[in-house]
């Protein structure tokens, strides 16, 4: 094919994926259908926070399918907007010890290193959960050695990660998880996605969040 003939199709091609990109980003989202407005607004937290639980079987396959803590991410005009709570739903010691893990990943930013292995250790193997196998996959995931681990599980900064946790938690009466909550305002609802595709459902998911945060 000559080199002209090859460059129009990739303008074509191009041109076809902006507007498909556009249409998707101005499409309608409907009150009711794929986002809910809180009774009242929640002050001074991130513009996206994100609710999740280690035990929740439904937070696993949405991070098992899509990876969206990861793509979220990798987002970088929202990395600095996000806020990703763990929530101890089950509300016993082991829930904490995974609430105080995920403070200390994410001291260290080695959250999308630890987050599926421990969904797995949970929801995949038939090992007993305790705070030593926990200790493990960490350990395991991030190569740090006993010691730092000791020393990161009693740090000021995870203890103040903690803290604030709870506070994102304490401020909104959590019915179930994974929630999103978009400028203390919307929760987004994730089942009126499409999920038959992955790309589909990770452009939606991404549009609605812009769609809310500049909503007026």
């Amino acid at each position: 094919m000559p080199l002209i003939k090859k460059l129009k199709k990739l303008l074509i091609i191009t041109i076809v994926n902006i507007i498909f990109s556009f249409n998707i980003f101005a499409q309608s989202f409907v009150e009711g259908k794929h986002y809910i407005r809180l009774p009242q607004h929640i002050n001074n937290i991130h513009k996206i926070v994100e609710y999740f639980s280690f035990f929740c079987p439904h937070c696993y396959t949405l991070e098992k399918k899509y990876h969206l803590y990861e793509k979220l991410n990798n987002i970088n005009n929202l990395k600095k907007e996000i806020k990703i709570c763990h929530v101890n739903i089950i509300n016993n010691k082991i829930g904490k010890i995974l609430t105080h893990i995920w403070c200390m990943a994410q001291a260290i930013h080695v959250e999308k290193k630890i987050i599926i292995p421990i969904f797995e250790l949970i929801h995949q193997k038939n090992s007993v959960l305790n705070k030593n196998n926990i200790e493990t996959i960490f350990i395991q995931c991030t190569k740090i050695n006993k010691k730092e681990y000791n020393l990161l599980w009693n740090s000021y900064t995870v203890y103040n990660l903690i803290i604030q946790n709870q506070k994102y938690i304490d401020k909104i009466y959590l019915q179930y998880v994974p929630t999103t909550i978009i400028n203390g305002e919307y929760i987004l609802n994730n089942t009126s996605l499409y999920t038959t595709s992955k790309t589909i459902f990770f452009s939606q998911y991404i549009n609605i969040i812009k769609y809310l945060i500049h909503k007026k």
